[in-house]
């Protein structure tokens, strides 16, 4: 299992666990762009979900044909998945859809809308284009002003070298709630790999933040981060977007993968809430 080849660490402790050295390129090959497979529940994988409470696939509003095919819109975040290789100093995410990663009519061709999206006057672009966006904002600390944020950007103005446009930027706005955005001044240091462009074969949006000890701020013998992620875009017409919950993971040892209950919710986040619950309703 990747696990056992990549001598996952635990997140919450990101501390001096022995491991076998190993080369970021080498680690990354082990990837599937399958979130569930890669960083399965298990020690070494922190997973934040997302709706934990109620667990409905359809929380977010999308088209009533598509509900009634079947259909899941690829903005819909199942779970957030974060695990930290010492040996590479790489931060690895995995944004797990329920479906395929920014398929936005959920038609199983992410790229190819279906002729009623189109009819409505909504868009599904391939490889996360135009203003189509997944992003994980990570505060530092859980300070909101040392925050960084990893993904494809909205404005593909601040695209980056990745694939789909893949970057790691300062957030440009700490005080915005906004991800999609919000992607401010590059940080090359920091700019990992986007895995794959999310497809049938490869459905989620996995990555790697490099050198993740050499951000201004992080110790990973103490300390906590904040994690929040976006996936959407307001152009498709026929669903909406969804973020996770804040979520603030300590650093320091002895702390275990964070249940349901320790969710946490981010005063920016509630003051942003009002945007957020006009797109997020659960479809008949």
């Amino acid at each position: 299992m990747v696990r056992r080849t990549l001598s996952l660490v635990i997140l919450a402790s990101l501390a001096l666990v022995g491991g076998r050295a190993a080369s970021a390129a080498t680690i990354l090959s082990q990837l599937t762009g399958n979130a569930e497979k890669d960083f399965p529940a298990a020690p070494g994988t922190t997973i934040i979900p997302n709706d934990p409470l109620h667990g409905d696939p359809h929380h977010v509003f999308q088209a009533e044909f598509a509900t009634q095919r079947g259909w899941i819109s690829g903005w819909n975040i199942k779970d957030v998945r974060v695990t930290y290789d010492k040996s590479s100093d790489q931060l690895l995410v995995a944004v797990n859809a329920f479906s395929i990663a920014g398929d936005a009519d959920g038609n199983g061709d992410p790229g190819g809308p279906d002729p009623l999206t189109t009819r409505a006057g909504g868009v599904d672009l391939p490889h996360l284009g135009g203003r189509e966006s997944i992003a994980v904002r990570i505060n530092i600390n859980d300070n909101p002003n040392n925050a960084i944020i990893a993904g494809v950007p909205g404005d593909k103005s601040h695209a980056g070298p990745g694939l789909d446009g893949f970057t790691v930027a300062r957030v440009a706005n700490p005080n915005s709630t906004d991800l999609a955005f919000n992607f401010g001044t590059p940080l090359p240091n920091q700019i990992g790999t986007l895995l794959f462009d999310p497809s049938a074969q490869h459905p989620d949006f996995e990555f790697s933040i490099k050198n993740f000890s050499k951000i201004p701020g992080v110790d990973l013998s103490k300390g906590t981060i904040g994690i929040l992620a976006f996936a959407g875009t307001p152009d498709d017409i026929i669903a909406g977007e969804d973020a996770t919950p804040y979520t603030v993971l300590p650093l320091g040892e002895k702390v275990t993968v964070p249940e349901p209950a320790t969710l946490l919710a981010w005063s920016l986040v509630a003051a942003g809430a009002t945007w957020v619950r006009r797109r997020r309703r659960a479809s008949a």
